[in-house]
């Protein structure tokens, strides 16, 4: 059963899609696309774990059939179904491996996560700017089902500013925004199912800001330039002229496979500076050896690591 094929037959049953939110459906890996004789009629992502099953029938009840299909065919038809244009879903995420074994699981799987910060917004005075590098290195595993060798996808490698110089250089701008309050670089790497790299750079309007759906953002600075970084569960706190780096690990289920992500941010520099202080630079920043060197370094650590787990797995 093709994409196009599996969409017509949701939408035809639009009553059963609806008693299955978004979140469930993906999480799950699951889509209603029928009833015959009573019986529900069940598209099931082809790799999704047997651990799940009992889900699926509190879910559609015993008389359901459930029909496999390809994993990318049922997460495209899913999209098509459940979201508008660049909406996502997001998962519950779980401390442990084991969430499938307990009771509660269900509920929570039905429901998206929603992240609430204990603290949020922008209180540095207007005659400051901060700039903010960072960087975040990330794996998925999945020990339901073998991983897949990752597939590279480079990114932009443009960043707006360099603190290396005196002043502080911003480039490729004529004028400074009033509204911009910060500039931010946010290197980024990947691992688990494919591979990302490259550099998010812009200016930033206010807080918070995403740096990972929705477990790391920047949630808040204060007026002495105190900045909150929200980190899964917890607040971390750093001052201007502070470097650093936290790991944040958690489980969460996508079409029906358990999925372990394992997250390190990076604080590489955070200044904050009197506006009139910063210099205008027209065209791209330069690179320099060590920014060549700390971006190499980030991929091909990770690179090596999935390497090694893959070998002892053969």
């Amino acid at each position: 059963m093709d994409v196009k094929e599996l969409v017509r037959r949701a939408k035809r049953s639009l009553s059963l899609v609806k008693q299955v939110s978004p979140v469930a459906a993906f999480g799950l890996g699951v889509l209603p696309i029928g009833e015959e004789a009573g019986i529900r009629i069940v598209a099931r992502a082809s790799g999704a774990s047997a651990r799940t099953l009992p889900f699926l029938l509190r879910l559609f009840g015993p008389e359901t059939r459930f029909e496999l299909v390809p994993d990318d065919r049922l997460r495209e038809a899913l999209g098509r179904v459940y979201l508008a244009e660049d909406q996502g879903v997001n998962f519950p995420t779980f401390a442990d491996g084991d969430f499938l074994e307990r009771e509660e699981t269900f509920a929570i799987l039905c429901r998206e996560k929603v992240e609430r910060l204990s603290i949020q917004g922008w209180e540095l005075p207007e005659n400051r700017l901060a700039f903010f590098h960072l960087a975040l290195e990330g794996d998925r595993a999945c020990p339901d089902t073998p991983s897949p060798e990752p597939e590279f996808q480079g990114g932009p490698l443009e960043f707006p500013f360099r603190l290396d110089r005196d002043p502080p250089e911003v480039y490729s701008l004529n004028v400074l925004p009033q509204e911009v309050r910060a500039f931010l670089r946010f290197d980024y790497c990947y691992l688990g199912g494919d591979f990302r790299q490259g550099i998010v750079a812009g200016g930033v309007r206010g807080l918070p800001v995403l740096l990972h759906p929705t477990e790391i953002q920047l949630a808040h600075v204060a007026p002495d330039g105190t900045l909150s970084i929200h980190l899964y569960d917890h607040i971390e706190e750093v001052r201007p002229g502070d470097t650093g780096t936290w790991a944040v690990r958690y489980w969460y289920l996508d079409l029906g496979q358990r999925q372990h992500r394992t997250l390190e941010l990076h604080l590489r520099a955070y200044r904050v500076v009197p506006r009139d202080q910063v210099r205008l630079v027209p065209g791209p920043a330069p690179w320099s050896a060590e920014d060549l060197r700390c971006f190499l370094q980030m991929g091909s650590a990770y690179t090596r690591a999935h390497i090694a787990g893959s070998t002892k797995s053969r």
